[in-house]
Order: structure tokens, then sequence, then C-alpha cells
């Protein structure tokens, strides 16, 4: 698949354009494919359209409203970021299981890989919301980024 990207929706970045070195790789191609499924849901596509259907279901309406209410307790960016990373490229999914929670599946895999806590995240994600709902939840954060959200920070 390809992404064609107009001058309007390239990366703002100069310091990525012009300086990256290989130590920088995995977060260069974090952002890079962060912003890359951003465009697709902004486009009307699906940029989990090779993720397992198990983490794919959709929250309820319950779960939608908590999730939204606890975003602008959270650094946002950070966490769209981490979480799409954790659904498209982590290993040993087939050892987690669907009805786990995600914060604290999500809070263990950073801790595992040594990255820094999200701000608010453990404190104000929601307990509901499950592995089961990771796709759907990315969905949701990233078009409340989209719409200017991600000021508020605790």
């Amino acid at each position: 698949r390809v992404l064609k990207m107009g001058k309007a929706s390239r990366l703002h970045s100069d310091k990525a354009r012009n300086y990256c070195q290989l130590k920088h790789v995995l977060s260069l191609w974090q952002l890079l494919s962060v912003r890359w499924a951003s465009l697709l849901l902004t486009n009307g596509q699906d940029p989990f359209d090779n993720v397992d259907p198990a983490y794919t279901k959709e929250l309820d309406e319950e779960q939608v409203t908590a999730l939204e209410k606890s975003l602008k307790h959270m650094d946002v960016e950070t966490l769209i970021a981490e979480l799409y990373e954790f659904v498209v490229i982590s290993e040993d999914k087939e050892k987690r299981q669907t009805r786990w929670s995600l914060v604290a599946t999500l809070a263990s895999y950073l801790d595992e890989k040594d990255a820094p806590e999200i701000s608010g995240f453990q404190d104000h994600f929601p307990a509901t919301i499950l592995l089961e709902h990771a796709c759907a939840t990315w969905r949701i954060i990233a078009s409340y980024n989209q719409e200017g959200g991600s000021d508020v920070n605790n």
C-alpha cells in the first residue's frame, strides 16, 4: 500500500527531515507510522486492516464517554504513539488475553521496553477498556488529537 501525501500533509519537523541517526530510527518509525495511520483514519481508511480481529471490538457508549473525559488528563501524543506501536508491532500477542485490561497491559509493555510512563495514563484511563478494544480506542484518541484536544496536559 502506498500513502500519497500532498504538501499540506508533509512531515513538518525540520529536525526529522534534516537530522536522523541510526539510533533515532525507532522513534522516527513511530512518528511516521502514527502520522501515516492518522492520515488513513482522516481519509476514511482503516490503519489496522492487518491487525488480528480480536483487537478490533468497538467500545460501548459508556466506554467512549469515559475515554473522552479521561483524555484531557493525559499526554495524548505519547499515548497515540505507544498504543499504535503496541497494537502493530509488539510481540507475544498470542500470549495476551483480549479480556485483559488495556491500561495494565500497555503499562507493562512500556515498562518492559523501559519507556517513560505516559503522563496521566495509569491514573485516568478507564479500567473497563480491554485489549479487545485496542484499535477502536486508538481511533478515538487519534480523532481527539486531530481535533486539537491534546493541548491540555494534566
